[in-house]
């Protein structure tokens, strides 16, 4: 395979994970209670936050034409490993913050890192770009759900 497809190969993984928590995660948004609105927020922001990254991702990919960007979304073993994770998950709100915090977003993080430090400045710039733009959501969007789930769980440390 030539880099070229194994980058498109990468960022179609990706996409393909972030479309999919774009749908799960909004589906989490009517399931919810009304009465855990701070957590029916979270899946609304996070669900928008995983579209944006898709397109972001998506942007990318379609500068080729013999490898649009629909095509090549396709989810790898890691990614459809990381989707059932979620898709598993309980239907209580406990549940769901733990695995988005502890395996869904870690999980992207390393997604995108590793797209980032496999990208060659010379020809990979715009891939470099966006995984460094995507890691610093994806860190945003950890740090809110990590937030959320140790105020649940009464394990929130105290400030300094």
């Amino acid at each position: 395979m030539t880099e070229f497809v194994v980058v498109t190969a990468r960022l179609g993984a990706l996409r393909w994970v972030e479309l999919r928590c774009f749908e799960i995660l909004g589906s989490w948004v009517a399931e919810t209670p009304a009465n855990e609105a701070e957590t029916r927020l979270l899946w609304n922001a996070l669900s928008a936050h995983h579209a944006w990254r898709a397109d972001l991702v998506g942007s990318c990919m379609s500068i080729a034409r013999e490898h649009p960007a629909d095509a090549a979304t396709v989810g790898s073993p890691g990614g459809q490993a990381l989707v059932s994770v979620l898709v598993a998950a309980a239907p209580d709100a406990m549940s769901r913050l733990g695995v988005v915090a502890r395996d869904l977003l870690p999980g992207l993080l390393a997604g995108y890192r590793s797209l980032r430090s496999s990208a060659t400045p010379a020809s990979d710039e715009p891939v470099a770009r966006i995984a460094r733009i995507a890691l610093a959501d994806v860190l945003e969007d950890w740090q809110r759900a990590q937030e959320l789930f140790d105020q649940a769980r009464g394990a929130g440390l105290a400030p300094i």
